[in-house]
């Protein structure tokens, strides 16, 4: 009732108030056709001053059943991450064992939850890098059929053991590529894999899968470049480590997807 009163009834009491308040002389053609502008005008800010009312107060139910939901949303979230924590713990612990995250790194989520931004960062990056692999998958695994890529990934200690291991090695077989493990003719030994190089025949989408599956685990990779010397190696993919861009920002995923061929440009 008071909504009523606020929406429709006030402004017409208004209107009828400028009605009454009109001081004219009948007998008076001017001051009559005077009156009917006056009336006009308030007839349309009645109806305006209306319509304006009603939108908004149906503006502000629309907001208080939005913020409702929200609320009763946060409250039922609250509710389940209290009641299951360790659950919860437990399958993002699986989720990212299976994406190849090393099990120190895991093992302090278990522990800390995620309680810090690095934490935060690596399940968005697993959930982020598992999405874009399957909806890779089916086209690597065409362009593998007709013609196989080789990824050599020159392993070194100071990567996480469990990038070494198999949720790389499954992910790259599984969409059909030949990969060697090595560690002869690395360089950089001590310095953590940052780097991904690809000859200039290599579909760009198998290049992308790569870096997807190494960024899953963890890997941040700071630049994608095709080998130094046109055709000196061929329908081949490296995986190693660059001293020279190890201050470099990494790549992000939205910058890697935007990626239509290979270029010595870091930016």
């Amino acid at each position: 009732m008071l909504t009523i009163v606020s929406l429709i009834v006030l402004p017409l009491l208004s209107f009828f108030g400028g009605i009454l308040g009109l001081k004219a002389d009948p007998s008076d053609p001017k001051e009559d056709s005077k009156n009917k502008w006056i009336v006009g005008i308030l007839v349309f800010s009645t109806i305006a001053s209306i319509g304006i009312s009603i939108s908004g107060h149906q503006a502000d139910v629309a907001q208080k059943k939005k913020d409702d939901g929200n609320i009763e949303f946060l409250k039922s979230t609250l509710t389940l991450v209290q009641g299951n924590t360790e659950d919860i713990k437990g399958v993002i612990a699986r989720f990212l064992a299976g994406a190849g995250v090393a099990q120190s790194r895991i093992k302090n989520i278990q522990e800390n939850g995620l309680s810090t931004p690095e934490n935060v960062k690596l399940v968005q990056a697993g959930i982020r890098g598992d999405d874009l692999l399957k909806a890779l998958m089916g086209q690597v695994q065409a362009e593998n059929q007709k013609q196989p890529t080789t990824v050599i990934y020159y392993a070194k200690d100071v990567d996480p053991r469990d990038i070494n291991g198999p949720a790389l090695t499954s992910a790259l077989q599984q969409a059909g590529f030949k990969l060697v493990q090595t560690t002869n003719g690395r360089k950089n030994p001590d310095l953590p894999t940052n780097a991904i190089w690809a000859a200039e025949d290599v579909p760009i989408e198998k290049v992308k899968f790569v870096a997807y599956a190494l960024m899953r685990a963890g890997v941040e990779i700071r630049a994608i470049r095709p080998f130094s010397g046109s055709g000196r190696k061929l329908n081949e993919i490296e995986i190693g480590a660059d001293k020279a861009i190890e201050n470099h920002p990494p790549l992000t995923f939205e910058k890697i997807q935007a990626m239509q061929s290979l270029s010595r440009n870091l930016d």
